[in-house]
C-alpha cells in the first residue's frame, strides 16, 4: 500500500499538471524542437543559396555539363527544404489548436468535441515526440459525426496514458510491426470508444491489475517533477481517476488479435 503522504503529494503534481500549471514543460520541450527544426531549415537554405552565389562565382571556369550537373543537385536540395517548410507548418497549426484547447477551457466546462479529430490531432503529436516505433501501424476508423460532450484536457490525457500503455505492451510482447486501431460507435446511452493495439502483455490482466502495477511504478520519492511523472504516461492510477470524474466506464477488450480498452463515454 502507497503511504498516503506519497499519494498525497504525487495527487497535487498531477491537479497541477492536468490543469496547465506544469503541462507547458511538454508543450515547451516540442515547441523546443520545432524551433530546431525552424532552426534547421534556415541553415539549410542558407546553405543551399550560399553554394548557388558560390557555383556562380565558379560559372566561367566550369564546362556547361559540370555546371547543370552542380545546379541541379543544389535546385534537389531547395525541393527538400520547401517540403520541410509546408511540414512545419502543419505541425505548428495542429500544436496552437492543442495549446489552446488545453490552456483556453475551463477546469469543469465540457464542450462538443469531435473524436475522430481529436484522435488524428493526438497521432500528430505522439508521432513527432516519436513514441510510437517508426513502423507502428495507426487506423483511426472513427466515424466523423462522433461528437462527445469532454473537457479536451482530460480526453487527451486518457489518449496520452493509455497509449503510452499499449505501446510498451507491444514493445514487452517483443512484435516487430506494432499496430494500433481506433474504433468508436454510438448507441442511445454511451459512446463506445475502442483503442487496441497487437500487443499481447495485457490481454490477461484487468483494469485494477494494471492500476495496482502503475501506481506501484509511479509513486516513488523522486517524483517532484514534469518529466518524472508525466515519463510515467500518467499512468493508469491516475487515469482512473479522469475516468471516474467523468462518469466513464471501461474495460480490458480484445477482438480480432488486438487487446486493448473499451470506454463507455456517457452521452
Amino acid at each position: 500500500m502507497v503511504d498516503k503522504d506519497i499519494l498525497d503529494r504525487v495527487e497535487k503534481i498531477y491537479y497541477l499538471l492536468q490543469y496547465g500549471k506544469l503541462m507547458p514543460g511538454m508543450i515547451h520541450n516540442l515547441n523546443g524542437r520545432i524551433t530546431l527544426l525552424d532552426t534547421r531549415i534556415q541553415l539549410a537554405v542558407m546553405g543551399v543559396q550560399n553554394r548557388l552565389e558560390k557555383l556562380l562565382g565558379k560559372k566561367e571556369s566550369l564546362d556547361e555539363e559540370s555546371y547543370k550537373y552542380h545546379l541541379s543537385d543544389l535546385e534537389y536540395i531547395k525541393k527538400i527544404v520547401d517540403s520541410l517548410d509546408s511540414f512545419r507548418d502543419e505541425v505548428n497549426s495542429v500544436l496552437g489548436d492543442l495549446n489552446f484547447k488545453i490552456f483556453n477551457e475551463s477546469k469543469s466546462s465540457s464542450s462538443r468535441i469531435s473524436l475522430k479529430k481529436a484522435v488524428d490531432e493526438f497521432d500528430l503529436y505522439f508521432k513527432f515526440y516519436k513514441y510510437y516505433k517508426h513502423n507502428t501501424e495507426i487506423e483511426n476508423s472513427i466515424p466523423v459525426d462522433i461528437e462527445i460532450n469532454f473537457v479536451y484536457r482530460d480526453l487527451y490525457l486518457i489518449l496520452y496514458s493509455i497509449v503510452r500503455n499499449i505501446c510498451d505492451s507491444i514493445v514487452q510482447s517483443k512484435i516487430e510491426k506494432g499496430r494500433i486501431v481506433y474504433r468508436a460507435e454510438d448507441n442511445e446511452s454511451y459512446t463506445v470508444l475502442d483503442i487496441l493495439g497487437n500487443g499481447e502483455d495485457i490481454k490477461d490482466k484487468s483494469p485494477d491489475d494494471l492500476i495496482l502495477s502503475a501506481s506501484k511504478r509511479s509513486f516513488s520519492e523522486t517524483i517532484t517533477d514534469f518529466d518524472s511523472i508525466y515519463g510515467e504516461g500518467l499512468d493508469l492510477f491516475f487515469l482512473n481517476k479522469i475516468l471516474a470524474k467523468r462518469n466513464v466506464k471501461w474495460e480490458i477488450f480484445s477482438v480480432d488479435n488486438l487487446y486493448g480498452f473499451r470506454f463507455f463515454i456517457p452521452k
